[in-house]
């Protein structure tokens, strides 16, 4: 009988690793889960953070407010945690878009606002409609890059 002291939480692939050397070399009796692996005082359980789904920041002009549409539904149907943006500045015919405006005060907090969303989020999918990509968009995408957060594109990036 064995007795815990610490358990360590891993990653999804460090778990898939270190439960395969371990099945592949017999000690398949050390799995009281199918999550967890007792080893003699040190248990290696499944990181929380590897079995939630993912979040997923929706990053781009808000001219292009149809495109935040289409992602949000196919990524929540894909199973995502969806952040985007809750005012559409630029967006033609919508009541909270183009002729409302913002100060450029609100424009700062709202920039900064969605900087906090991507702190929150996994990856960030850029929605680079007809492969443009304006100031704000280019700020989101070097910030998620310089958190370490994967970037994802609607359409294939062009190389200029």
């Amino acid at each position: 009988m064995t007795h815990t002291f610490v358990t360590l939480p891993v990653s999804k692939s460090t778990w898939n690793e270190v439960a395969g050397k371990l099945l592949d070399a017999g000690y398949d009796h050390v799995f009281v889960e199918e999550t967890m692996a007792d080893m003699y005082g040190i248990a290696l359980c499944l990181d929380d953070l590897d079995i939630r789904p993912k979040i997923v920041c929706l990053c781009g002009s808000t001219k292009f407010k149809e495109a935040f549409d289409e992602a949000n539904y196919q990524e929540t149907m894909a199973g995502n945690i969806i952040l985007s943006v809750g005012f559409y500045m630029h967006a033609c015919g919508n009541k909270h878009g183009e002729g409302v405006g913002a100060t450029v005060e609100q424009k700062m907090k709202l920039d900064e606002l969605h900087k906090r969303k991507i702190d929150l989020c996994d990856e960030i999918l850029v929605l680079n409609v007809g492969g443009y990509i304006g100031d704000s968009t280019k700020s989101e995408i070097a910030y998620a890059q310089t958190s370490g957060k994967d970037v994802r594109w609607l359409e294939p990036q062009k190389i200029s």
